[in-house]
C-alpha cells in the first residue's frame, strides 16, 4: 500500500487543548487505579513467597513463583486494558477533530468508551489489548527512561546489561524488535476505531500500510518526537534549576543541598508521569494524523456519529465522573495508609535514617530532634522506646536517666509524672534547655504523615508489656504502614509478627559473624557498619532480607556503604549522608554549585 490520501502538510489538528486536558486527567486516573492494585498484588506476591523484600539477587526466583506470575498477569491485564481504553479514546478524539467536528470533551470521552467496549464484544479483539500495551510502552519509553534508570531494580538491570557486551546486544535487539513491531502495529487501533474490524485484520492492514509508507512514517515520527523530546528535556532542566534557585533564597544554607536533592527526586517522579502523558499524546496523535493522511478520505462514519449521540447521555457522563471520584478517594486512602507507589522502597535507592532523630544537632530522642529529621528530609527517624514504672512508653536510649537528665535512677524505677519535668536538652546546648522526654504517643502524633519511624524496642526484665503497648499505640494512630520495628531482642520481633505480620521488623546486631540470615521473623538486619561486607549484603539480599547499617557518620564509611548497596543508612547527620549518596547522580553538579554559593553568602 503506497503513500496516498491528502497532503500531510495541509492538515491542522484542532482541539489540542481538549486532548491535552483529557490526557492529563486520564494519566491521573491511570495512576489512581493502578497504584493501589499494584501495591496490593505486590504485597500479596511477597506474602506468598519466602521473601520479605525483593532484591536483585532473589528477583529471578521471585518472578518464577506461580503466585507472582499470576499477580503479574493480573496487573499487566489491568494496565493493558487501561492503555487500550486510553488509546481508543485518543484516536477517537483525533478522528473527530481531523474530520472538522466540534464536540465537548466529556461527549468525546463517552464516544471513545462506547467504541472501546463495542470492539471488545468480539473475543478475538482482545488481541488489541497487548498491542496497545506494547505500542504505549515504546511510545513513552524515550520520555520516561530517565526515571526508569533512576529506580533501583530496573535501573540496575539496565546498567548491568549495558556493562556486558552480550547482554547489551540482547537488550538492544529486544528493544529494536519492540520498536519494529510497534511501528507495524501502530495503525491497528486507528483501523479498528475507523472501521470496527477485527483485531487480526486490523493488524494486517496496519502492517501493510506501514510497509508501503515506512520511510515517510518513520521520518515523521522521528522528527516530531525529537522536537517534543527536546522541549520536554528543556522543561525538566527548567524545573530543577528553578527549584534550586527557589531553595537558595528560602532554605537555610546548611540544608540547601539535601533539600534540593530530595526535591529533585520528586521532580523526576512527576516529570516522569508527565513524560508518559506527553509520549502517548504525541505518538498517538502522529499515528492518527498519518492514518488520516495515508488512508483515502471518507465521510465521517455514521456509526461514530451514532456513538456521539449516545455520548450525550448525562447519566453515563455523571457515571464516569463518579467512578473517577471514587478512584481518587480510593487512591488517597491507600496512599495515606501505605505511601505512594511512586516511592516504593523496592524501587528506591538507599534509605536514610536519622539516628535518634537528628541527634547531631538536637537532643536525642526528643521532639525537636524529630522535627529536625523532618526538616532534613530523612526517610526515617530512629527512636528508642522504654517503659516507665507506671507503664507509660517514652523515648529513651539508656536505661539510666543520668546521662541525658542528670537523674541517677533507672527508667523502670520512676513514674512518668516524675520525669516529665526533667531537662533532657541542656546537656546539648542552652538552646534546648527545658526540653523534656516525650512519650511515644507524642512522637507518633508529631510524625504522622510527615516521616516514617524506626521504633527500637529496648526490652528488659522489668518491661513486661512494652511490645504490646507499642503495638497498641501504632494501631490507635494507624501507623502500621509508616513504621518499622527493630530490637536486639528477637522475641520482641516474634511478638510483633504474630500480631501484625505486615509490619517490617529488624534484628539489631552488634556483630555479624556466622550464619544469622535464617531468622524467620526478621525482615532486615541492623548491623554496625564496620561488620558489613559484600558477602553479608549479597547473602541477605539473596534471601530477601535487607541490611541497615549503623551508625554511619564519616564520609569514607558513607561511601563504602554506598558501594556495598546496603538498604538503609542510620546516621546522626542525614544531610551529609544525602550529599554523599547522591553526589554521583545527575543534577548534583548544580547542587554542588548551590552549596558553594550558599556557603559564600
Amino acid at each position: 500500500m503506497g503513500r496516498r490520501g491528502r497532503r500531510y502538510g495541509s492538515l491542522r489538528l484542532r482541539g489540542n487543548g481538549s486532548v491535552l486536558l483529557f490526557e492529563l486527567l486520564y494519566q491521573a486516573v491511570f495512576f489512581t487505579a493502578v497504584s493501589p492494585v499494584f501495591g496490593v498484588l505486590f504485597r500479596l506476591a511477597l506474602w506468598c513467597s519466602p521473601y520479605s523484600y525483593v532484591t536483585l539477587q532473589n528477583l529471578p526466583a521471585f518472578l518464577r513463583r506461580p503466585v507472582t506470575l499470576l499477580c503479574l498477569f493480573v496487573f499487566l491485564a489491568l494496565a493493558a486494558f487501561l492503555m487500550y481504553l486510553e488509546t481508543v479514546c485518543l484516536y477517537t478524539f483525533f478522528e473527530i477533530h481531523l474530520h472538522g467536528r466540534k464536540i465537548r470533551m466529556m461527549r468525546a470521552v463517552m464516544t471513545g468508551i462506547i467504541t472501546a467496549v463495542r470492539l471488545l464484544r468480539k473475543p478475538k479483539n482482545l488481541l488489541l489489548l497487548p498491542v496497545s500495551l506494547m505500542c504505549s510502552f515504546v511510545f513513552v519509553l524515550p520520555y520516561t527512561i530517565l526515571y526508569i534508570v533512576r529506580t533501583r531494580i530496573p535501573g540496575y538491570i539496565i546498567q548491568s546489561a549495558f556493562g556486558e557486551p552480550a547482554a547489551a546486544a540482547a537488550l538492544t535487539v529486544v528493544l529494536l524488535l519492540l520498536l519494529y513491531f510497534s511501528l507495524r502495529g501502530m495503525f491497528a487501533i486507528p483501523f479498528a476505531v475507523h472501521t470496527g474490524g477485527g483485531a487480526v485484520s486490523c493488524l494486517k492492514e496496519s502492517a501493510a500500510l506501514f510497509r508501503g509508507n515506512a520511510g515517510f512514517a518513520v521520518r515523521r515520527m522521528l522528527l516530531v518526537n525529537l522536537f517534543f523530546l527536546s522541549a520536554y528535556i528543556l522543561f525538566y532542566v527548567f524545573c530543577i534549576v528553578t527549584a534550586g534557585v527557589v531553595l537558595f533564597f528560602f532554605v537555610d544554607k546548611s540544608l540547601v543541598v539535601a533539600v534540593y536533592l530530595s526535591v529533585m527526586e520528586r521532580i523526576e517522579v512527576y516529570t516522569g508521569v508527565l513524560g508518559m502523558a506527553l509520549g502517548l499524546l504525541v505518538n498517538c496523535g502522529q499515528a492518527a494524523v498519518l492514518f488520516h493522511t495515508l488512508v483515502p478520505a471518507e465521510e465521517y462514519p455514521e456509526e461514530r456519529a451514532e456513538y456521539e449521540e449516545k455520548g450525550k447521555n448525562r447519566r453515563q457522563r455523571w457515571g464516569v465522573v463518579l467512578v473517577l471520584v471514587l478512584l481518587g478517594v480510593m487512591n488517597t486512602v491507600y496512599a495515606a495508609r501505605n505511601g505512594s507507589i511512586l516511592s516504593q522502597e523496592t524501587l528506591a535507592g538507599i534509605g536514610i535514617t536519622a539516628h535518634r532523630g537528628a541527634s547531631f544537632d538536637a537532643p536525642e530522642n526528643t521532639l525537636p530532634a524529630l522535627e529536625l529529621a523532618i526538616e532534613y528530609m530523612a526517610d526515617y527517624a530512629e527512636i528508642d522506646v522504654q517503659m516507665t514504672k507506671d507503664g507509660v512508653i517514652v523515648l529513651l536510649h539508656d536505661s539510666s536517666l543520668r546521662r541525658t537528665t542528670g537523674l541517677r535512677k533507672y527508667i523502670w524505677d520512676v513514674t512518668y509524672e516524675e520525669i516529665r519535668e526533667l531537662d533532657t536538652g541542656s546537656y546539648v546546648s542552652r538552646e534546648y534547655a527545658g526540653v523534656g522526654i516525650p512519650t511515644l504517643e507524642e512522637a507518633l502524633i508529631l510524625c504522622k504523615g510527615r516521616i516514617n519511624l524506626n521504633i527500637e524496642i529496648k526490652t528488659n526484665a522489668r518491661s513486661s508489656g512494652l511490645t504490646a503497648g507499642v503495638l497498641e499505640l501504632i494501631e490507635e494512630y494507624d501507623f502500621e504502614n509508616q513504621c518499622i520495628i527493630s530490637s536486639t531482642d528477637y522475641n520482641a520481633l516474634v511478638e510483633v509478627k504474630e500480631s501484625y505480620p505486615g509490619i517490617k521488623t529488624g534484628y539489631i546486631m552488634g556483630l555479624a559473624y556466622g550464619y544469622f540470615y535464617d531468622r524467620e521473623y526478621a525482615d532486615f538486619f541492623s548491623i554496625k557498619s564496620s561488620f558489613i561486607t559484600d558477602s553479608v549484603v549479597r547473602i541477605a539480599h539473596s534471601l530477601g532480607k535487607e541490611i541497615h547499617a549503623w551508625t554511619v557518620n564519616t564520609e569514607g564509611e558513607l561511601e563504602r556503604m554506598k558501594q556495598l548497596q546496603v538498604d538503609n543508612i542510620i546516621t546522626d547527620r542525614p544531610v551529609r549522608a544525602r550529599e554523599v549518596l547522591y553526589r554521583d547522580e545527575f543534577g548534583y553538579g548544580f547542587a554542588g554549585l548551590l552549596k558553594v554559593i550558599s556557603e559564600a553568602r
